[in-house]
């Protein structure tokens, strides 16, 4: 598919939306016109607000998914390769994985207050567990024979870890990351539009309190936009 067809629809849509907003199908508070979004785009750009924002929001997200690839990737190896470790975490991970993780806010707010902290912390739970589930089957799922050939060579059990579990689940490895990157926006996004102290969900939410339509819609780009080019970057590295 080359790329014209492939974002034709998305040029229809924006050409649509315009129109619309021109010949006044829709109440301009409703929908905005390309034109004045990209003017409140300027103005929040060249006041620097808009680039603090999207900076706050993308330290909050990384650092959170960075701290649960670093625990939920070895968890899951080890819930693959050691049973009691898997007889351990298999029912918290079943029953956290379909949970509701932005409900747990409040409760985080009360640990560790309104900043940063208990942001990060959300997402760092809500990312750690679909990374856990990921490597748990990718590295369940590595052909027995690869194991067995590296043992009768003389490998060590941290040296087939390294050398051929973790390799042979990359693949799985890297779904996971596909599933917590947008996992860590969504519950950047919310967590600051519930609890304030910056960012680009904080300044969405202030601006519709406001009725600053053109600002709300340029916050929403850019969630899109960056959540469209984190899957975009994730497919590439998976490849």
């Amino acid at each position: 598919m080359t790329r014209a067809r492939r974002y034709g629809s998305v040029l229809f849509f924006l050409l649509a939306w315009e129109a619309a907003s021109q010949l006044k199908l829709v109440p301009e508070f409703f929908l905005p016109s390309w034109v004045s979004i990209g003017q409140q785009a300027w103005v929040d750009t060249a006041s620097g607000q808009l680039p603090m924002d999207i900076a706050l929001s993308m330290f909050r997200a990384l650092t959170g998914l960075s701290m649960a690839v670093l625990v939920g990737v070895p968890l899951g190896a080890a819930m693959g390769r050691v049973k009691a470790v898997r007889w351990f975490l298999d029912p918290l991970v079943s029953i956290w994985l379909p949970a509701p993780k932005v409900t747990f806010f409040p409760l985080f707010v009360i640990w560790f207050g309104f900043g940063s902290a208990s942001k990060i912390a959300l997402i760092f739970v809500a990312c750690t567990f679909p990374l856990i589930n990921m490597t748990y089957l990718g590295t369940v799922g590595i052909d027995r024979y690869l194991i067995w050939s590296a043992r009768n060579m003389g490998t060590g059990e941290r040296k087939i870890l390294w050398k051929v579990v973790l390799p042979a689940a990359l693949p799985q490895i890297f779904n996971g990351l596909q599933i917590a990157f947008p996992v860590s926006l969504i519950v950047t996004s919310v967590t600051e539009m519930l609890g304030g102290g910056g960012g680009v969900g904080a300044s969405m939410m202030e601006s519709a309190r406001f009725a600053l339509m053109p600002r709300v819609f340029v916050y929403l780009i850019v969630l899109a936009v960056v959540g469209a080019f984190s899957m975009s970057l994730m497919a590439q590295l998976r490849r």
